[in-house]
């Protein structure tokens, strides 16, 4: 560990080997110099992915001189030694120091593009929902209650680095528009989905409240419709996708807490 890691910002990026996750951890370490954590089920996806990066970081002329770094490790949502593994990790390499943890990874299991039954993964209700929640809702719960004592410790407001979390989300998960039936995707079938990212929602809600006493920032962001596997390639960019997630990830003391956004603005609970 360089000696210079504690006036460094350490990032942990879920699910950070493509799409929407591999965007945002390129900006923070292109725009912001931080050092960015690649962790990933496939460990062998987050070493390609983390040299991808460093080579596209140093081809960068927006890069700045003190450029960020990516460290890949493995994580596995469902396994309590990998996350209790990954915390040793960092107590280990980087003296305990997190100041950042964007929870990305997720899954979209429904079929919500009314594919035929040839072409989806057809699971039993049972199924659908354990490894929906698995994914989207408890494995990011667990990692995060494992990592609140390294982001406590780690937030530092008063110099300007409180401890961030964003927890991706998805405006599907609002119990307001979901209700709406002029909604595009109202008929659209994503029910354990659309639930799953509801209770990400107060996740992000709670760990706010939980993070306050030490300046710590917690938040949800739906990066919108991104041409990712979750979608099929359907969307817009995963660069723009990023953007909203960068900025909550990069927020200064005194910033919003709390709160569900997109792009546009706060989206109704």
């Amino acid at each position: 560990m360089s000696s210079s890691v504690a006036t460094r910002t350490i990032a942990l990026v879920t699910g950070s080997n493509r799409g929407i996750g591999r965007a945002v951890a390129l900006s923070l370490a292109r725009d912001h110099s931080y050092t960015v954590i690649l962790a990933c089920r496939d460990f062998a996806a987050a070493q390609s992915t983390a040299e991808e990066l460093t080579a596209e970081l140093a081809a960068s002329p927006s890069a700045g001189t003190a450029k960020g770094e990516f460290v890949p490790i493995h994580l596995d949502f469902s396994s309590d030694s990998s996350i209790s593994s990954l915390k040793s990790f960092l107590e280990t390499e980087y003296k305990g120091q997190l100041n950042v943890l964007v929870n990305n990874a997720g899954v979209l299991l429904d079929n919500f593009f009314h594919k035929p039954a040839s072409e989806f993964e057809t699971l039993s209700p049972r199924e659908l929902y354990t490894k929906t929640f698995e994914s989207n809702t408890i494995g990011p719960a667990i990692l995060t209650e494992e990592l609140l004592p390294l982001l406590e410790k780690s937030s530092k407001p008063d110099q300007g680095r409180p401890s961030r979390i964003v927890f991706v989300s998805s405006i599907m998960g609002s119990l307001t528009i979901s209700g709406d039936t002029t909604t595009a995707w109202y008929n659209n079938e994503a029910t354990a989905y659309d639930a799953s990212k509801a209770a990400v929602n107060m996740l992000a809600v709670n760990f706010a409240r939980r993070l306050k006493p030490v300046g710590g920032l917690s938040n949800a962001v739906c990066p919108g419709l991104r041409a990712t596997r979750l979608t099929s390639g359907y969307g817009g960019s995963v660069e723009d996708g990023a953007k909203k997630i960068v900025e909550m990830a990069t927020l200064v003391k005194g910033a919003v807490s709390g709160k569900f956004v997109n792009e546009e603005g706060d989206i109704p609970w």
